[in-house]
């Protein structure tokens, strides 16, 4: 009906009748709402205002309840990971297991890792992963509010938890909320459960990444990466390097051992995968100034185990981003005699073009462009880029005899020589002749504009191997 300084008298209408309730709000930050309310007020005089009103209503006892915003953005939580810590609640005291908090991938973001005691019955090991929404003082008392991001809770509103924190020199206490009211964390005696933590030590950073991922040598500009595999771009620093998906990081890592093996380097990096942490080998393999190969182990706990199974299957390709079309490697239209409408042209519109037309009896055709490229053994290793959509695409060219080569292209592959033996091509392409470009490029100019696939979503794989 009305307000006046915060407090909001509401008419209630239910079936059981009409009443009056007075509401005090508490805005004690942008992501966090606290009230209190009286209990139905049936009457007041005309001439009493809403300020009286209320001050007459409120009862002593009456609770505090606390809102938080649905799409709450994360801020900086009051305390730095990682630490260690003991636990107890109602029913008992767990300081025989130390359990830890360590950092998650994103920022604001940290796993508390719950041991279970053997001396309370029915505690298990789990671990809640919370997102800090909310900070704040009252009454000389420092409050923290969190987002349990691991939660299989029914409403979105049961994951939320208020935390009250007291410093020490080393360490100090947090007090947890029973649920998302917090209507009883007015004191740490209050709390549900209550963590008694001590700094640790944090991994630090003994070594650097190798110079031609974190920048060019004509430029101070930082390198970014981006995996034709998984579309993930990575940002390397001196000794931090930072992988992430459409804005959000997938992980952290540091580096922590480095051996330069000649053409390759091969690291230990700590990492934070979510948040997972662990110790994992890197092997980094130059290509081309913008291509580089990456191989990575699996996570290991030990620092000086993380190397022992490093295998090539899990090798990704990553391409320098900002980078300009270049020259493809070969020229020419290659083709089946049997079928001239079906062709690939390399660098023939213009020498870093590349133009598909998978298909007899269509005119559907493949605009790409060469990004980079090497060669192995004869076989050039082409990275492609579609020119409206953007995909990025390794294309596999095999020189045969007599003018014949084999061309497969793989869409979220490694540009890899293994990659034919691990991967189904999207198009596997066996030409028989290599021409010139000119006459296959006015016949298609004939047959009219080329239609641009981008759209067409089916994957087809074909071959003219007999």
């Amino acid at each position: 009906m009305n307000q006046h300084n915060h407090h909001y008298l509401f008419h209630l209408n239910s079936g059981s009748g009409s009443c009056y309730r007075c509401v005090a709000f508490f805005p004690v930050h942008k992501n966090v709402l606290q009230f209190k309310q009286t209990r139905c007020i049936q009457s007041f005089a005309d001439s009493e205002n809403i300020g009286s009103v209320c001050r007459r209503s409120f009862r002593g006892d009456a609770p505090m309840t606390t809102l938080f915003r649905a799409n709450a953005s994360s801020e900086r939580c009051p305390f730095e990971a990682p630490f260690n810590f003991t636990y107890f609640f109602i029913d008992g005291s767990c300081t025989s297991r130390i359990s830890t908090v360590t950092a998650c991938a994103s920022p604001h973001r940290f796993r508390f890792q719950y041991q279970a005691c053997p001396e309370v019955p029915h505690t298990e090991t789990h671990a809640d992963e919370v997102e800090c929404i909310a900070k704040w003082n009252s009454f000389g008392v420092e409050y923290f509010a969190v987002k349990l991001t691991n939660s299989f809770a029914p409403s979105h509103s049961a994951r939320f938890r208020c935390i009250i924190h007291e410093r020490a020199s080393s360490g100090g206490r947090m007090g947890i909320s029973a649920d998302a009211s917090c209507s009883e964390l007015t004191d740490m005696s209050f709390a549900s459960t209550v963590l008694n933590y001590k700094q640790d030590s944090a991994v630090t950073a003994r070594c650097h990444f190798p110079p031609f991922l974190v920048h060019d040598h004509h430029s101070d500009a930082p390198r970014i990466w981006k995996s034709i595999v998984t579309d993930h771009t990575h940002r390397f620093s001196k000794d931090e390097w930072i992988e992430q998906w459409e804005g959000l990081n997938r992980s952290v890592s540091l580096c922590v051992d480095e051996e330069n093996l000649g053409s390759a380097h091969r690291l230990i990096v700590h990492a934070v995968h979510g948040c997972s942490s662990g110790y994992q080998c890197i092997k980094f393999l130059k290509r081309k100034r913008n291509i580089v190969d990456m191989v990575r182990g699996k996570m290991s706990s030990n620092e000086f185990e993380a190397c022992e199974h490093l295998r090539s299957e899990t090798v990704e390709t990553l391409l320098l981003e900002g980078s300009k079309p270049l020259k493809c490697p070969v020229k020419g239209r290659h083709s089946r005699s049997d079928c001239p409408n079906a062709a690939v042209h390399f660098g023939c519109r213009v020498d870093h073009s590349i133009q598909l037309r998978p298909y007899c009896n269509s005119n559907e055709t493949q605009e790409m462009v060469c990004l980079g490229h090497w060669t192995e053994d004869d076989v050039h290793y082409v990275i492609a880029e579609e020119s409206i959509t953007k995909k990025r695409f390794c294309y596999v060219y095999s020189s045969l005899a007599s003018g014949a080569a084999r061309i497969r292209s793989f869409r979220h592959a490694a540009c890899h020589p293994q990659t034919p033996q691990r991967s189904t091509p999207q198009y596997d392409f066996s030409a028989s002749r290599l021409d010139e470009c000119e006459p296959m490029t006015s016949a298609w100019e004939r047959n009219g504009a080329s239609i641009n696939v981008a759209s067409f979503s089916i994957f087809v794989f074909f071959s003219f191997w007999r």
